[in-house]
């Protein structure tokens, strides 16, 4: 049985901070549920052109999603298929074919052969009927995702807001880093699935999961390279510290 496993469920949360829009995802693998769910919640009317960059978004999720468990689900096989070629190469190679290098060549090019086939395999991963059917069931249920007002979502929005307009970016890296946390406090108990969706925003966002990790394990006394490094994210837009202020306060 493949351990990889394709989301039928999938709980979004569409939030509009101040310079751009962010959308938060939890998804889950429900038995009993024999297409996927769709689910997003936004604290006001959604447009035409945010939703279907909603819908895109979590469409290129779940066919990433796809693929990985067919690729998975097919690994076997296809090793298997890959090993028969591997020495089918050898065998041809080896009697067939005489080089002042015995052994050495064929297994380099049997080792070619087999890759490349196994590349080839992999880019039929369309072509296979469980895939188009999950693709396809996918991308209708999407046309059905439903639409839900989320107090949640407009209160998180303005804590956002006031956060960043009591304290600006260098006071928020400052207050993080020393940990005397010198900020509004974010008061709002979280629904379980809002709160796993920040916490999968955060893992699979290498740059806050790094500075999570560090800004817990820095002294007290702040680190002067840590709060350097935060600066220079934040001036590339590549660290929201108020997002980030918002994460550590969750998480």
């Amino acid at each position: 049985m493949s351990s990889k496993q394709v989301f039928n469920r999938c709980v979004s949360y569409y939030l509009r901070l101040r310079h751009y829009s962010l959308l938060l995802t939890y998804r889950e693998r429900k038995d009993g549920c024999d297409r996927p769910v769709f689910s997003l919640f936004s604290s006001g009317m959604i447009s035409d052109e945010e939703r279907d960059e909603v819908r895109g978004s979590l469409y290129a999720a779940q066919i990433k999603s796809i693929r990985a468990f067919v690729q998975d689900r097919y690994y076997i096989p296809r090793l298997i298929i890959c090993a028969v070629i591997f020495l089918a190469f050898y065998l041809f190679f080896s009697l067939v074919i005489r080089d002042p290098l015995p052994l050495i060549d064929e297994i380099i090019l049997s080792a070619a052969a087999a890759f490349i086939s196994y590349v080839l395999l992999s880019r039929t991963d369309e072509k296979l009927a469980i895939y188009r059917n999950l693709a396809s069931a996918s991308y209708d249920s999407l046309s059905l995702m439903k639409e839900e007002y989320s107090g949640e979502c407009a209160s998180l929005e303005a804590y956002y807001d006031s956060l960043s307009s009591s304290c600006d970016i260098p006071s928020m890296i400052d207050s993080l880093v020393s940990r005397s946390e010198d900020f509004p406090h974010l008061q709002l108990s979280l629904s379980d699935e809002l709160r796993n969706a920040l916490m999968s925003y955060a893992d699979e966002n290498r740059i806050y999961r790094s500075y999570m990790k560090h800004l817990r394990n820095v002294r007290t006394d702040g680190d002067l390279r840590l709060s350097s490094l935060m600066r220079q994210a934040a001036a590339n837009d590549n660290l929201d510290v108020y997002l980030l202020c918002i994460l550590m306060q969750i998480i």
